[in-house]
């Protein structure tokens, strides 16, 4: 199969989404299909602002050892057998696509969502609707519902008219269905990596938080720092990360504030880690992290929030939080730190309960990791049947 996978975000940024969509081409050209993908060497945060910039997308290519050819308009190089190429924003992408396709005809063409409807468009102008498949990786953004930015029924039309769709959990399959009348596949990705044999996390390390950022629940850290300055925390920063948090930690002693790293490197992360909080107070699609950390034996503590509650697998302690729809909220609600505070201090002075769940974490996480499909998209892309003509349509 010839796969493209059209994104407009850079291929290397931090983020589980970006992980996913890495993992699933890299699946692809593991098993002897073409996977190409064309990406942004910027983004758009959380404020419509384009937050990544073709110096950092050079820098993240080096710190990744890739060797890449580039021209004025874009950089191109082979990463684990993918061929992508980064185009400056993502208006190019329409030109880009237009000119692969010259000399290159995909058979299947995976679109994100959220996205915006101008690039969708582009796309779906381009290439027919049956060979298109929409990755929902998110809620937030989204063209339709209580997360959206802004209510756009054509954009909406547009993804429902995808051959398929595929999200990371029950929770977005419930939300695409609802809100935007489009139905989905479940599907998780075997972004894991290697699996400890046993918990390596550290009972006395820092209480973590990943991604540092208000909607990322950054409130309920600041607060629990603030009233246990006996203990450690750590605070990872990230794309969605703002300055006015981070100057209130700074001002903590017992708070260390992390630049972000490559996810290869998050193993040693999670293992000096003693707790790791996910207090997210906007729609999560599912939260890898909190996946990964209990790989670790590193107990979570996270919100009720979106498909948070699934990634916990059932594992304690899901905390509530006064949650938002989306970013459009002209103001976040103050959290109630207490049932946080609660779960934090007892596991810190009762370590028969902290090893119980270090154990349980590590032991469901294991077992939910190990009965993952090991080629989950290449199985789903021949689950459709037939590849398309290529003639057909467009």
């Amino acid at each position: 199969m010839r796969v493209l996978g059209v994104y407009n975000l850079p291929y290397f940024r931090t983020g589980g989404g970006v992980l996913t969509i890495r993992t699933i081409h890299e699946e692809l050209a593991r098993g002897g299909h073409e996977a190409v993908c064309i990406c942004t060497m910027r983004a758009l945060g959380l404020d419509g602002q384009e937050t990544d910039t073709e110096d950092k997308s050079r820098a993240e290519l080096r710190a990744n050892g890739i060797a890449c050819a580039s021209d004025a308009r874009e950089i191109t190089f082979v990463h684990h057998g993918v061929t992508v190429h980064l185009v400056r924003s993502a208006s190019d992408i329409p030109g880009r696509l237009a000119s692969l396709r010259r000399s290159w005809e995909p058979d299947w063409v995976g679109i994100l969502g959220p996205s915006t409807r101008t690039l969708t468009a582009a796309v779906m102008d381009q290439v027919p609707a049956e060979r298109v498949i929409a990755k929902f990786l998110a809620v937030i953004g989204l063209p339709f519902g209580p997360s959206r930015v802004v209510d756009d029924p054509e954009h909406t039309a547009l993804f429902r008219s995808a051959r398929a769709a595929l999200c990371p959990s029950e929770y977005v399959q419930r939300y695409l269905a609802r809100w935007g009348s489009i139905e989905s596949r479940v599907m998780h990705v075997p972004v894991y990596g290697a699996i400890p044999p046993a918990p390596c996390n550290d009972p006395q390390g820092p209480i973590t938080i990943i991604n540092l950022s208000p909607i990322k629940g950054s409130d309920i850290f600041v607060q629990l720092a603030e009233r246990m300055p006996d203990l450690p925390f750590l605070a990872m920063s990230s794309w969605a990360s703002d300055a006015e948090t981070q100057r209130r930690l700074a001002a903590l002693p017992n708070v260390k504030i992390s630049p972000p790293v490559p996810h290869e490197r998050m193993h040693d992360v999670y293992c000096s880690s003693r707790i790791l909080l996910a207090p997210t107070i906007v729609p999560e699609a599912f939260g890898l992290v909190v996946v990964e950390a209990m790989l670790r034996g590193v107990p979570v503590l996270a919100s009720d929030s979106g498909g948070l509650r699934e990634a916990k697998l059932g594992v304690p302690h899901v905390l509530p939080v006064r949650a938002i729809d989306g970013v459009r909220a002209a103001a976040l609600p103050m959290q109630d730190v207490s049932p946080w505070l609660e779960v934090v201090r007892r596991l810190c002075t009762h370590p028969d309960e902290y090893a119980a769940l270090s154990e349980l974490s590590h032991r469901t996480a294991t077992a939910f990791v190990t009965g993952l499909c090991d080629r989950p998209y290449t199985s789903f892309l021949e689950s459709l049947g037939p590849v398309p003509s290529r003639s057909a349509g467009h």
